[in-house]
């Protein structure tokens, strides 16, 4: 649970929330600009692709967060990598392939990142 609640003070420490605000206000501003009034739907969906991307990105940078928490505090990172591969499995369980990683998911492969954690936790 820890390691949980390192990966997601991660996302507060390095202001995802209103990075993401920030961001998706601008992208969609610039594409209302842009293509006018032709719906609300269109003009949003440039600033939800973009969001996709840095969501990406944040992820990396609150699971980084964490390992650096954790090993800071004397403490092993594997317990993230095994709620990561606990979720993948649930999803498993329940049919849903996962998904993640797709050029329009917010989140990369799990197992890209557990893989990712594992490397890292190593070092």
């Amino acid at each position: 649970m820890l390691a949980v609640l390192a990966h997601e003070l991660g996302h507060v420490h390095e202001r995802h929330g209103l990075r993401l605000l920030l961001q998706g206000s601008a992208v969609a501003l610039l594409a209302a600009w842009y293509l006018g009034d032709v719906g609300s739907w269109l003009a949003t969906a440039p600033a939800l692709l973009a969001q996709a991307t840095y969501s990406r990105e944040m992820e990396y940078e609150a699971d980084d967060f964490a390992l650096r928490l954790l090993h800071a505090q004397g403490l092993p990172s594997e317990p993230l990598a095994l709620v990561l591969e606990k979720l993948q499995a649930a999803r498993a369980r329940t049919g849903k392939r996962d998904t993640t990683g797709a050029w329009l998911d917010s989140h990369p492969q799990t197992a890209a990142r557990i893989a990712r954690l594992r490397e890292q936790g190593r070092r």
